[in-house]
């Protein structure tokens, strides 16, 4: 039996990223539902409230942030 895993995260940081454009996302129609998801979110934050709603661990919080620049 193999167990494939994913690679590790670089030591480097990545390329800022730009904003999702949500209007060039598959599925056009879901764009409204989309808009209303990540601006509630962005409401929610990133603090330890938001981490605990979205069962975020202490070693990814660091990813609320990136991904709310995202967004």
């Amino acid at each position: 039996m193999m167990i494939a895993l994913p690679p590790s995260e670089g030591k480097t940081l990545p390329e800022p990223a730009r904003p999702v454009d949500l209007a060039e996302l598959a599925l056009g129609q879901l764009s409204k539902a989309r808009a209303r998801i990540a601006a509630a979110l962005a409401e929610l934050g990133t603090g330890d409230a938001a981490a605990e709603t979205l069962s975020v661990g202490p070693k990814a919080r660091a990813d609320l942030v990136k991904s709310l620049v995202v967004v």
